[in-house]
């Protein structure tokens, strides 16, 4: 085992004790991400280490696992158990393209506020380019103004306002990991005024905005749905928009749900390799009518009481055998919203 230290960014910590046969360079960079950073473990693709050799006036430099490998086991021949390692960012020539990220830069992640708002502020950090335009898009529309996508690359994202004349604008890029964004200039100025419809916002984005209230409450009417959108986000959106939101609401991870029973076979095969001498048993509900079927399948996937409740109604009146048969499996076993 070795007690290992690290240099990141100017920030020296300790990284506590590990294996040999257990560490790689990314894991290296990762540890040094959550304590500097104070992220998740993230992707990148060059992950290079400088290791200072105390019994010469060598430092080693790393960019294989391998190599940490034959360092680690030289250190473990000579039987010292300390070891200190230089995170070095490697910049690429496309990197210099881009004069932001010729250094590493400290930020913070990126969280909602306490009031589920968004605040954006220079230095903020998102899991990748997609993240970083996803909220960018969802700030456009809770400050309603349309955004304007000026420049969209893999190496720079700008937005600003569509109005003409307006000065906000906002640009991010990617850190030293080239796939972390960074929030790097921000303007935060309007000269405009709110605009009472938007066509960012679309029935897959409030689909996903909305998802929990809709699956909550799937018989609520359109027209109410329109009024609670726009008391939150003060947009007007059109009935046929909210039909396909709905709709798109109802059906995430609904696919998900299904699919699941065709692994309950797969889960029995591994709980008896990992627990030899177990025994599994399985039971299953088979339906020999199909209608039967197609009302099962809202009561399983029903995400609350009320609309489950409702659904077991129609069941009840359809078949009371089947009915009967339900009631007496825990709900546990069965249905999502218990």
């Amino acid at each position: 085992m070795f007690n290992g230290t690290s240099t990141f960014i100017g920030n020296h910590f300790e990284m506590g004790r590990f294996s040999r046969d257990y560490m790689s360079l990314k894991d290296l960079w990762d540890c040094a991400m959550q304590k500097v950073l104070g992220m998740e473990v993230l992707v990148g693709d060059k992950f290079t280490q400088e290791v200072p050799i105390p019994w010469s006036d060598e430092v080693r430099e790393i960019r294989e696992d391998a190599g940490l490998m034959d360092v680690l086991s030289e250190f473990e021949q000579r039987n010292v158990k300390r070891i200190h390692f230089n995170e070095v960012v490697d910049i690429s020539s496309e990197a210099d393209k881009d004069k932001e990220r010729d250094q590493p830069n400290r930020g913070i992640a990126f969280k909602l506020g306490g009031d589920g708002r968004i605040k954006l502020e220079v230095g903020q950090l998102f899991k990748d380019s997609s993240h970083f335009k996803e909220i960018i898009l969802d700030y456009s529309i809770q400050e309603g103004f349309k955004l304007k996508r000026i420049m969209n690359e893999r190496s720079r994202i700008t937005s600003g306002c569509e109005v003409k004349g307006c000065p906000w604008r906002v640009h991010g890029s990617p850190t030293y990991d080239r796939v972390t964004y960074m929030l790097k200039t921000f303007t935060d100025n309007h000269n405009c005024l709110a605009v009472p419809k938007n066509r960012d916002v679309t029935s897959v984005w409030l689909g996903k905005i909305f998802e929990t209230f809709i699956k909550e409450n799937p018989y609520t009417n359109i027209k109410v749905l329109g009024a609670i959108i726009l008391r939150q986000c003060e947009v007007i959106v059109p009935n046929h928009t909210l039909y396909r939101a709905k709709k798109y609401a109802l059906k995430i991870r609904e696919e998900d749900h299904k699919q699941s029973y065709n692994k309950l076979y797969r889960y029995g095969h591994i709980i008896l390799e990992r627990n030899p001498g177990s025994c599994v048993k399985l039971s299953t509900i088979r339906f020999k009518i199909d209608y039967l079927r197609e009302l099962y399948w809202p009561a399983a996937r029903s995400s609350n009481k009320t609309a489950f409740l409702k659904v077991m109604d129609d069941i009840k009146k359809t078949s009371t055998n089947a009915h009967e048969y339900l009631t007496r499996i825990s709900l546990e076993n069965w249905a999502v919203h218990a």
